[in-house]
């Protein structure tokens, strides 16, 4: 656990559970030490700088023990009974998760990473310019994925159009979700993030080898969404466990927030948190109900 990162530790100062936590801690430490200090004055013993030392350093231990158990970007986790899938909520770095990752894209699959057509700072973007030596590369590649000739112009596939790329430093599902107006600007609408997510899902299922998933907040950033991130996060979560349905998926599907953004107030720990437990607890409740009702009536 890294806690030297500055936006980490601004995450860790605001966190509400973090000081009740504490406080209530040093509460009982400083009642023991103002327990031992009354028994030093009976015994007409002076308590030295020593102990005013000891003090500060429970201080800190109280902080340190209330950061531990409330550390508020521990990762959160539910395991989906009818299928035995690991659900996960992680707070970190997409590319240094371990699994196959999914993108979202434009629809057309652009590739002209200039900070004008796609930005270098996006996840499409920043896939391009770690996996292929310049656009023109990541462009063949694609193309050839999507089976349309190299150099020949071509508009929106349908919302939700998959591929899967193996670049050479991540595997990944390139989802086309946004589109773009005439001054390159990005943008997707709510009725077509929801159909691209059936979609997507469909060739995750079909296309997945056996990995895990790392999926992030889709269309968030510059794709222009017009839902708050955690009614983004609710459909990404709920889509999957509607795919998961239908077969099998993947054996963990763990969905990535950067620390950054939690920090910016751009997303609420509470919120997702509040969401992912709710929902993944309701579908196993579901389990439950309905393996009730499935017990055989004699005649």
């Amino acid at each position: 656990m890294n806690w030297l990162k500055p936006y980490w530790i601004k995450v860790l100062l605001s966190d509400k559970k973090f000081w009740i936590s504490s406080i209530g801690i040093w509460g009982v430490v400083w009642s023991i030490a103002e327990g031992a200090l009354f028994s030093l004055q009976l015994a007409n013993i002076a308590p030295n700088k020593t102990l005013g030392y000891f003090i500060l350093i429970l201080l800190a231990f109280a902080l340190l023990i209330g950061a531990i158990f409330n550390w508020p970007l521990r990762t959160r986790e539910q395991k989906i009974e009818s299928n035995g899938v690991v659900m996960k909520l992680k707070f970190g770095d997409f590319w240094k998760e371990t699994g196959q990752k999914i993108v979202s894209a434009t629809r057309c699959f652009n590739t002209t990473v200039d900070d004008v057509v796609i930005h270098s700072s996006t996840l499409h973007g920043t896939f391009i310019k770690r996996n292929f030596t310049n656009n023109h590369e990541a462009k063949i590649r694609i193309d050839a994925e999507l089976g349309r000739a190299n150099g020949i112009t071509q508009g929106n596939y349908e919302q939700g159009k998959t591929i899967k790329i193996q670049g050479t430093r991540d595997n990944v599902f390139l989802v086309g979700l946004t589109t773009l107006d005439v001054n390159n600007k990005a943008s997707v609408t709510p009725e077509d993030f929801f159909i691209a997510l059936s979609t997507m899902w469909m060739t995750i299922k079909e296309k997945n080898d056996g990995q895990a998933i790392i999926c992030p907040l889709m269309g968030t950033g510059r794709g222009r969404l017009n839902l708050n991130s955690t009614a983004v996060f609710c459909e990404l979560l709920n889509s999957a466990l509607i795919a998961l349905k239908s077969g099998y998926l993947t054996p963990e599907l763990v969905f990535i927030v950067h620390p950054y953004d939690v920090q910016s107030k751009k997303v609420s720990i509470e919120e997702l948190e509040h969401s992912f437990l709710t929902l993944c607890s309701y579908e196993n409740l579901q389990r439950i109900r309905l393996n009730a009702n499935a017990k055989e009536i004699s005649a």
